[in-house]
């Protein structure tokens, strides 16, 4: 029986530009997606600062006592908080994915 031999394609090595993406390519475009990431992230923490703090606000706190966890700390009151945070994060990626699928955005 003969030895298998893969075939061999040929292909010449053509210089490639630099994939470019608002001008921008290289080490460049990759410092400037690393600093727009990094505010993401910090608007992200600081809107979870906002909701965090707007769980210890009277007015707050008397429309929804059933999140109070300043008057009634339980555990079950800090589970029904934390399930808000989180469908409110759901909600945010939810609304972000969204909007990146949308054509009119996405074309951007």
């Amino acid at each position: 029986m003969a030895d298998f031999v893969a075939p061999v394609t040929i292909t010449p090595r053509l210089p490639m530009p630099h994939a470019r993406y608002m001008g921008l390519s290289g080490t460049i475009l990759r410092i400037a997606i690393g600093l727009t990431a990094g505010l993401c992230f910090l608007a992200f923490g600081y809107a979870q600062g906002d909701i965090g703090g707007l769980f210890v606000m009277r007015s707050f706190r008397d429309a929804y006592p059933q999140l109070d966890n300043l008057t009634f700390p339980t555990l079950h009151v800090a589970n029904k908080a934390a399930i808000v945070v989180a469908t409110w994060n759901l909600g945010c990626f939810a609304g972000a994915v969204r909007i990146s699928a949308d054509p009119i955005y996405a074309s951007a």
